[in-house]
């Protein structure tokens, strides 16, 4: 399935949160353990269909999903077999509502910093008070993950 097929679709949308086992203080791993974990998912989200973004504060990664419900339980059994993360959560699981993060299949937002990290946001929007291009429905979301990564903090 092609991007451009599955960008404006009905899809279940997931939300979970988890606990970073990948060392905060060894930089340079974190950055190369994030940029693995970003291209894989990429390749495997385009192939499924599904998108999203994944988010990291801290030592807690949130993630948003969005595709047909058994690509979704695919690429959740995959995250529970994944080592450098425990304490899966999942705190949202919706049916049936409009495909938000069309144009990403993985996009990452952190706040690690890093030289080696490449930072992937898609350039889908105009600007929030954040400093993101992303549209008020991807704002609203995220906001929504934050609050699920603090709370799991």
């Amino acid at each position: 399935m092609t991007m451009e097929a599955v960008r404006k679709d009905i899809v279940s949308r997931l939300i979970y949160t988890s606990r970073s086992l990948i060392d905060p203080d060894d930089k340079i791993n974190q950055s190369r353990q994030l940029n693995q974990i970003l291209r894989v998912a990429q390749a495997r989200n385009t192939e499924l269909g599904v998108t999203g973004g994944l988010f990291l504060k801290g030592d807690t990664f949130g993630q948003v999903l969005e595709g047909k419900p058994e690509a979704l339980d695919e690429i959740m059994d995959a995250i529970r077999r994944d080592t450098r993360h425990t304490d899966i959560t999942i705190t949202s699981r919706e049916a049936e509502v409009e495909r938000v993060f069309g144009d990403w299949s993985m996009a990452l937002v952190t706040d690690v910093d890093s030289p080696t990290l490449v930072l992937n946001l898609p350039e889908t929007a105009d600007k929030n008070e954040a400093g993101w291009l992303v549209s008020p429905e991807q704002f609203e979301i995220i906001t929504e993950i934050k609050r699920s990564v603090l709370r799991a903090a």
